[in-house]
């Protein structure tokens, strides 16, 4: 039994999925949804634009009014890919079955081409019709295991693969183009990730884990193929009920000693999370762990306001006018001015607010928990 590239994230979740779904498929299950049969048809309309132009050797920016913007959009995302090349690549490939010789592992991906004197692939995956969160084409595992397959094909030990994973978000109407380089030695390495998935799923004994990710794409989900997914279903349900039924029955000492655990668990969070991001940071494997790093900048801030002031107001305008970007803290005002009159305490508080009197707005009162220490 070959290991779909599709499924393979689902399979290394639940590896008893596999043999699952198979069954569920063979009995007829199927759970193509309206996104899902929408994504269908814009692959089949990309692919046939691709084997129109590009196998032809056609332009690929032709006029494309006819068809949605996300097929547009992915196939502008190929030709800006092509350009950045001075010649056209030797051969290419829509959407062809590979089978790995040396991992029980096949798929179809969606569009490649290799330039041989580079030793390099481009190769692309969109998510048409897709509704649901944003992927992201690091730690995909689908497209790891496309890139075993291509890279066999071209048969280049040398050949690094450049897959982009396109995605416009129909639902959202937005797009998102992100990229992951497959070099000889990481695809060595994800040849053996896929050969252990693939063993654990063939193995009769090859467990059924239920959760929402695994279950997600799962024809076996909620049917007599996999009753652990009917049990997490149950049991999901009963937490959920719980919070609405059971809370009110539970005794005040209770409710506070609940609420310390919530502590104690958000103590340990910091913890575990502090853990994670230093072993992805040394190497770990997102796929194995479930998680990637997606690294933010921190905001800027202003540390000198009032040189900040000065240069502005060289250029132009009003103090007031640059006063109006500014965002003064009240607690910061307060203490200057304790500094400049000399107030201090509950007076120096109610002198200032009397001073401030329809300049400034109280927010939303908050209340919050405090523990008691006996």
């Amino acid at each position: 039994m070959y290991l779909r590239a599709s499924s393979v994230e689902r399979v290394s979740l639940c590896s008893g999925s596999l043999a699952a779904d198979s069954r569920a498929r063979h009995a007829g299950a199927d759970d193509e949804t309206k996104a899902a049969m929408q994504g269908t048809l814009d692959h089949a309309t990309v692919a046939g634009l691709l084997e129109e132009r590009f196998l032809a050797h056609r332009p690929l920016l032709a006029s494309h009014d006819d068809v949605e913007w996300d097929v547009r959009f992915a196939i502008r995302t190929i030709a800006e890919q092509m350009c950045a090349y001075d010649h056209l690549p030797e051969s290419g490939a829509i959407e062809q079955k590979l089978y790995s010789a040396t991992t029980p592992v096949g798929g179809s991906p969606d569009f490649w081409m290799y330039y041989p004197e580079l030793h390099i692939v481009e190769a692309f995956d969109w998510k048409m019709g897709w509704v649901g969160n944003m992927t992201l084409a690091r730690g995909n595992l689908q497209l790891r295991a496309y890139a075993v397959l291509i890279h066999e094909a071209v048969d280049d030990p040398e050949a690094t693969v450049f897959f982009h994973l396109v995605v416009p978000n129909r639902s959202a109407k937005r797009e998102r183009v992100t990229s992951v380089r497959y070099t000889p030695a990481s695809i060595a390495k994800a040849r053996i990730q896929l050969e252990g998935i693939a063993h654990r799923a063939r193995v009769k004994t090859a467990k059924r884990c239920p959760s929402t990710k695994a279950c997600e794409w799962c024809r076996a989900n909620g049917t007599a193929f996999c009753p652990e997914s009917i049990e997490y279903v149950k049991e999901t349900n009963a937490l959920m009920r719980a919070s609405a039924d059971v809370m009110p029955t539970v005794t005040n000492a209770d409710l506070g000693l609940l609420l310390g655990r919530i502590a104690q668990v958000e103590k340990a969070k910091k913890a575990i999370q502090a853990e994670m991001i230093a072993r992805l940071r040394a190497g770990a494997d997102p796929a194995e762990c479930g998680y990637m790093l997606q690294e933010g900048k921190g905001a800027r801030k202003i540390t000198d306001a009032p040189a900040a002031l000065e240069r502005m107001s060289a250029l132009g305008g009003t103090l007031r006018e640059w006063l109006e970007a500014c965002t003064v803290s009240r607690g910061n005002l307060l203490k200057r001015y304790k500094r400049v009159t000399g107030a201090k305490g509950v007076t120096a508080e109610e002198n200032l607010s009397v001073l401030l009197k329809g300049l400034e707005a109280r927010g939303n009162d908050t209340t919050k928990l405090v523990p008691i220490t006996i």
